[in-house]
């Protein structure tokens, strides 16, 4: 039993000389923290001149970055007005033959090109300019249509009429998609808790 008491009374010794020790470590370490924070002038000022440097840098790697979006947008915006301008003066014939061909090259770039998503949260320049050329694309498949129709009343326009319906409706879905999406998802939460 002298054995038993005599091993507690030694490891609560050793215990209270490790709880010292790490007393006096963690002192030190405050000291070294506090000496170390303690900066002379010079440091303070390199240190402070080095967070500006930094801060500098990101500044005109973001001013960078809007200046190449600004430019890849004016380059788009003259392109679309120029295809756009192109539109207005592409003037539709009343031969048949020409106003296929015209009908045929405007079906191609409704196809190849798509509609772009209207989003509320981005400033969405670039999809708006898209859509605007989108836009004048299909008034001007419509128009020659109806041009087509009026000059040849026997002709039957079935295929390109239910084009110009799809392409309508791709208009639609296409350019309002993140809308519908949105609603879409809190129908389906709003039908789900009903259940």
């Amino acid at each position: 039993m002298d054995i038993d008491l005599h091993k507690a009374s030694e490891k609560r010794k050793q215990e209270e000389q490790e709880a010292k020790k790490k007393k006096e470590e963690r002192r030190a370490k405050k000291k070294q923290n506090v000496s170390t924070s303690v900066k002379t002038p010079k440091e303070t000022i390199a240190n402070f001149t080095e967070q500006q440097s930094i801060q500098i840098n990101e500044n005109t790697d973001q001013t960078a970055k809007q200046q190449i979006k600004n430019k890849h947008l004016y380059e788009l915006d003259k392109s679309v007005k120029n295809k756009i301008h192109d539109l207005e003066t592409l003037k539709i014939p009343t031969e048949e033959n020409a106003i296929i061909e015209i009908l045929d090259d405007l079906r191609f770039k409704l196809k190849n090109n798509k509609w772009k998503s209207i989003r509320l949260i981005r400033n969405n320049e670039e999809a708006k300019l898209i859509n605007l050329l989108m836009e004048a694309y299909l008034l001007k498949y419509s128009m020659a249509i109806e041009k087509f129709e009026y000059a040849n009343p026997n002709n039957n326009l079935t295929p390109y009429i239910l084009d110009l319906k799809r392409f309508k409706r791709q208009k639609f879905f296409y350019k309002y998609r993140f809308i519908i999406n949105i609603l879409l998802t809190v129908l389906i939460f709003y039908l789900l808790d009903m259940i």
